[in-house]
């Protein structure tokens, strides 16, 4: 195995440096949609998503005021049924 260069010319060789050659700029460059976008289509779904968005919040909105409805505040309850709480996770 020979040596190709010498120690010092290899020294004096400078780094390459890294990233974007001095002077560029980013130039941002949107891409254009090929085909035309269907309006109507496009709002149909939304107010299918909305509409499911809403009876999701309805549903919890529900189980949220059965659950108020069938729980006591934790200030009721005695020192034991709170430890049982605790522990169990139901009084």
């Amino acid at each position: 195995m020979g040596v190709t260069k010498k120690a010092t010319v290899v020294a004096k060789t400078a780094t390459k440096k890294r990233g974007r050659p001095v002077g560029s700029k980013n130039k941002v460059t949107f891409p254009t949609p090929e085909k035309p976008v269907d309006w109507q289509k496009l709002c149909m779904r939304l107010q299918e998503a909305l509409a499911a968005q809403i009876k999701e919040a309805d549903s919890y909105k529900k189980l949220f005021e059965n659950m108020e409805v069938n729980s006591k505040p934790v200030s009721l309850l005695t020192f034991w049924q709170r430890v049982k709480l605790v522990l169990t996770g139901s009084y």
